[in-house]
C-alpha cells in the first residue's frame, strides 16, 4: 500500500517486471501462449486500425467526407491509436522480455563474473553476498527485478487506453447525434465497442497493477484532446466533417455552442475521466481479491507480490 499513499504513486516504478510479462493467474504452456494471446491481440488491432484508416470516409463502408485528414477530430479515433500502440507495444515487450529481457534483468546475471565457478548463483543468492553487494543489489532493486525502462512504457499505455476506451463509448452512444444515421459496420464496431472490451479484458487477464495517482496522466490525456479541438475550431477556424460547426452535435461545438462547449470539456476533464480511471482502479483491487483468495494456487500474487 505504501506505493499507492507516496510519491511513488505518481510513477511507473516499484513493480516486480515480471508482472508485465504474465497473466494475472496462472495459464497452461506458460510462457507460450501468453506470448500468443498478446501477439494475436497486437495484429487484431494493427489490422483493425489499418482498415479503418483506409476505409474511413469511403462509402459504402462510411458517410463520404470532404477530407479524410479529419478523421482524427474523433475521441474514439485518439483512443483507437492509442490502444493500438498499447496492445503492439505490450506484445513487443513480452516477447522480448521472454527471449533476452528477464535474463538481463536477472541480479544472478549481474553477479555472475564475481561467482566462482561461473555458474548461476543459488535461489536464495542474496543470503549469501557481502554487505557491499547487498546495498549495490538494494540500490538497483534487483531483490525484486529491476523496472524496465520499456514496461513503464507499457503501463503508461495502458493506463491511457483503458480509460480513453471508456470515454469512447460515452460520446459514441450518449452524445453522439444521431445513431440511426450511423453505418453499423466491422470499423465502426471495432472502434466503438471491441476496443473498449480488448483493453478492458487484458486488464483482467493480465498482471499489470493500478495505481490511483495515475488518473493524472489520463486527466492530461482528456485535456490535451479537448484542448486540440478548442484550438482547431476556435482560433483555427477548422470545421467538423463536411464543413459541419460541431464535432459533436449540441455537445462540442465551439462555433454555434461555446458555453456547452466549455461545459462539456470541464465535466469530462474534472469529473467523468476520473472517474473513468478509479472505475478501473476499483476493478483492479476486485481482480487482486479474487485472484489472490479466491484462486491463489493459481494466482501469481504470491509469486511476483509487490506490496501496493
Amino acid at each position: 500500500m505504501t506505493a499507492q499513499c507516496g510519491c511513488e504513486g505518481f510513477f511507473f516504478s516499484g513493480v516486480d517486471p515480471k508482472r508485465f510479462a504474465h497473466p494475472q493467474v496462472k495459464w497452461p504452456f506458460l510462457p507460450y501462449s501468453f506470448i500468443i494471446y498478446r501477439v494475436a491481440l497486437a495484429l487484431y488491432q494493427a489490422a483493425a486500425l489499418a482498415s479503418v484508416v483506409i476505409f474511413w470516409g469511403v462509402p459504402p463502408f462510411y458517410a463520404d467526407v470532404d477530407s479524410k485528414s479529419k478523421w482524427f477530430l474523433y475521441i474514439s479515433d485518439w483512443a483507437f491509436v492509442m490502444t493500438t500502440i498499447y496492445l503492439v507495444w505490450a506484445a513487443l515487450t513480452t516477447v522480448y522480455w521472454h527471449a533476452r529481457g528477464e535474463k538481463q534483468n536477472d541480479p544472478g546475471f549481474f553477479f555472475h563474473d564475481r561467482r566462482a565457478g561461473g555458474e548461476r548463483p543459488p535461489p536464495r543468492m542474496k543470503h549469501n553476498l557481502s554487505s557491499r553487494d547487498r546495498k549495490t543489489m538494494a540500490v538497483m532493486g534487483a531483490y525484486r527485478g529491476r523496472m524496465t525502462w520499456y514496461f513503464k512504457l507499457s503501463w503508461f499505455l495502458q493506463v491511457m487506453s483503458c480509460s480513453s476506451q471508456m470515454a469512447v463509448v460515452l460520446f459514441f452512444w450518449a452524445f453522439s447525434s444521431d445513431l440511426t444515421k450511423t453505418k453499423m459496420n466491422f470499423f465502426t464496431i471495432s472502434v466503438n465497442i471491441v476496443s473498449f472490451l480488448l483493453v478492458t479484458a487484458d486488464f483482467l487477464l493480465s498482471a499489470f497493477p493500478s495505481r490511483i495517482f495515475h488518473v493524472f496522466y489520463t486527466v492530461v490525456f482528456g485535456c490535451s484532446y479537448f484542448v486540440f479541438i478548442y484550438i482547431y475550431q476556435n482560433m483555427m477556424g477548422g470545421l467538423g466533417v463536411n464543413g459541419d460547426s460541431f464535432i459533436y452535435e449540441d455537445y462540442l461545438d465551439w462555433n454555434e455552442h461555446p458555453m456547452m462547449s466549455y461545459m462539456v470539456s470541464i465535466v469530462a476533464v474534472v469529473v467523468v475521466w476520473p472517474l473513468f480511471h478509479l472505475f478501473y482502479f476499483a476493478l483492479y483491487w476486485i481482480k487482486y481479491a479474487m485472484t489472490r483468495y479466491c484462486w491463489s494456487g493459481s494466482s501469481i500474487e504470491r509469486k511476483f507480490s509487490d506490496q501496493e
